[in-house]
């Protein structure tokens, strides 16, 4: 559990596929949770939550419990499944907000401010057609560049492998007639400012041979 803590996926991906055969059941359903929850196999992960907390919730404190609610939470979020992400968010609120400090019940509640707004919006569908090779610019303050197609017309995005969401200027959204879903999120800029944003749904944008549609924003 401490690679876990240390945020250290890979090692654990490693020895737990070495060790398996070695572990308790509760503990494998434990790594399969974190694991899978990195490694993009978010129905399997949040499974792997389900028969913890349906065999080994009488045992484990609310902390553990909360944290496993976050991942499950996010693993939703990752699903495009907005509305089970707010009702495992509420619950972690409503009924294990006592394990958490200030800060971290904020930010629950601020992460609401996206899942409620989005109750209604179609779950975001990505279409690889065929292999692409993507051209990466470098703009003038070196950031990675990709050619983005929206409505036949051609723009440079910056591409982010980090980024927890996508981000457009209000001004652009405005520009490409985007229509704003109105919100208040508080977003931490780079700056250590806090900075308002809403949400906008661009329906489809292309790159390379990939269609993206129903991608949600952050409106900055």
């Amino acid at each position: 559990m401490k690679l876990i803590q240390s945020k250290n996926y890979f090692v654990l991906r490693n020895d737990y596929q070495d060790q398996r055969d070695q572990i308790s059941s509760r503990t494998d359903l434990e790594l399969k949770a974190y694991l899978w929850n990195t490694f993009n196999k978010n129905e399997e992960s949040n499974l792997a939550i389900k028969q913890l907390l349906k065999e080994y919730k009488s045992v484990m404190s609310d902390s553990t419990i909360s944290e496993l609610l976050s991942v499950k939470v996010d693993n939703y979020l990752k699903l495009f499944d907005y509305k089970s992400a707010l009702d495992a968010n509420n619950l972690n609120i409503e009924k294990y907000g006592s394990t958490l400090d200030s800060a971290s019940i904020a930010d629950l509640h601020n992460m609401n401010t996206i899942y409620a707004p989005l109750l209604g919006a179609p779950p975001q569908i990505v279409t690889i057609v065929e292999d692409s090779e993507i051209e990466i610019k470098r703009d003038a303050a070196g950031l990675m560049n990709i050619e983005v197609e929206i409505d036949n017309d051609s723009y440079d995005f910056i591409f982010d492998t980090g980024a927890g969401m996508s981000v457009i200027k209000k001004s652009f959204a405005e520009e490409l007639g985007l229509k704003m879903i109105e919100t208040s999120i508080d977003v931490h800029s780079a700056t250590g400012k806090v900075i308002k944003s809403s949400l906008v749904v661009i329906d489809q944008l292309k790159f390379g041979h990939v269609r993206v549609e129903n991608s949600v924003f952050l409106v900055m």
